[in-house]
Protein backbone atom coordinates (compact mmCIF):
# COMPACT_ATOMS: atom_id res chain seq x y z
CA UNK A 1 0.00 0.00 0.00
CA UNK A 2 1.08 3.54 -0.68
CA UNK A 3 2.21 5.55 2.29
CA UNK A 4 3.13 9.03 1.05
CA UNK A 5 3.98 11.94 3.28
CA UNK A 6 4.67 15.44 1.94
CA UNK A 7 8.16 16.78 2.48
CA UNK A 8 8.70 18.78 5.67
CA UNK A 9 10.04 22.19 4.62
CA UNK A 10 10.57 23.96 7.94
CA UNK A 11 9.67 24.00 11.62
CA UNK A 12 8.88 27.37 13.17
CA UNK A 13 9.06 28.05 16.90
CA UNK A 14 7.27 31.21 18.06
CA UNK A 15 9.42 34.14 19.17
CA UNK A 16 10.21 34.11 22.88
CA UNK A 17 9.56 30.40 23.27
CA UNK A 18 11.92 28.32 25.38
CA UNK A 19 11.83 24.86 26.94
CA UNK A 20 9.63 25.98 29.83
CA UNK A 21 6.94 27.79 27.84
CA UNK A 22 7.01 25.98 24.48
CA UNK A 23 3.40 25.18 23.69
CA UNK A 24 3.14 25.48 19.91
CA UNK A 25 5.29 24.69 16.93
CA UNK A 26 4.33 25.16 13.30
CA UNK A 27 5.21 22.72 10.55
CA UNK A 28 5.58 23.97 6.99
CA UNK A 29 4.87 21.20 4.50
CA UNK A 30 5.41 20.79 0.80
CA UNK A 31 2.51 22.17 -1.27
CA UNK A 32 0.11 19.59 -2.68
CA UNK A 33 -2.30 20.43 -5.46
CA UNK A 34 -5.30 18.70 -3.97
CA UNK A 35 -6.87 17.74 -0.67
CA UNK A 36 -9.67 15.46 0.44
CA UNK A 37 -12.21 18.30 0.41
CA UNK A 38 -11.59 18.99 -3.28
CA UNK A 39 -11.71 15.29 -4.08
CA UNK A 40 -15.00 14.79 -2.24
CA UNK A 41 -16.40 17.87 -3.96
CA UNK A 42 -16.02 16.16 -7.31
CA UNK A 43 -18.70 13.64 -6.29
CA UNK A 44 -19.32 10.82 -8.72
CA UNK A 45 -17.19 12.50 -11.40
CA UNK A 46 -14.06 11.69 -9.38
CA UNK A 47 -14.36 8.01 -10.41
CA UNK A 48 -12.99 6.88 -7.06
CA UNK A 49 -13.02 3.14 -6.72
CA UNK A 50 -13.39 1.26 -3.45
CA UNK A 51 -9.65 0.52 -3.50
CA UNK A 52 -8.84 4.26 -3.59
CA UNK A 53 -11.18 5.00 -0.69
CA UNK A 54 -9.71 2.17 1.38
CA UNK A 55 -6.18 3.39 0.64
CA UNK A 56 -6.99 6.96 1.68
CA UNK A 57 -8.67 5.80 4.89
CA UNK A 58 -5.83 3.39 5.69
CA UNK A 59 -3.20 6.11 5.27
CA UNK A 60 -5.27 8.60 7.28
CA UNK A 61 -5.71 6.18 10.18
CA UNK A 62 -2.00 5.23 10.11
CA UNK A 63 -1.05 8.91 10.24
CA UNK A 64 -3.35 9.62 13.19
CA UNK A 65 -2.12 6.52 15.03
CA UNK A 66 1.49 7.61 14.48
CA UNK A 67 0.81 11.15 15.71
CA UNK A 68 -0.92 9.85 18.83
CA UNK A 69 1.96 7.44 19.52
CA UNK A 70 4.23 10.52 19.59
CA UNK A 71 1.80 12.34 21.93
CA UNK A 72 0.87 14.79 19.18
CA UNK A 73 -2.70 15.98 18.91
CA UNK A 74 -3.87 17.54 15.67
CA UNK A 75 -6.52 20.06 16.64
CA UNK A 76 -7.89 20.70 13.16
CA UNK A 77 -8.49 17.42 11.32
CA UNK A 78 -10.82 18.13 8.43
CA UNK A 79 -10.95 17.14 4.75
CA UNK A 80 -9.18 20.31 3.57
CA UNK A 81 -6.21 19.49 5.86
CA UNK A 82 -5.77 15.99 4.41
CA UNK A 83 -3.44 16.31 1.45
CA UNK A 84 -3.99 14.11 -1.57
CA UNK A 85 -1.58 13.56 -4.43
CA UNK A 86 -1.97 11.76 -7.73
CA UNK A 87 -0.22 8.63 -6.44
CA UNK A 88 -2.73 7.85 -3.71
Amino acid sequence: MCCYFPKLIDVLIPDGANEENLRDIFLIMQYEVSDLRKLLGLGVTSSLEEEHILLIMYNLLCAIKYMHSMNIIHRDIKPSNILINQDC
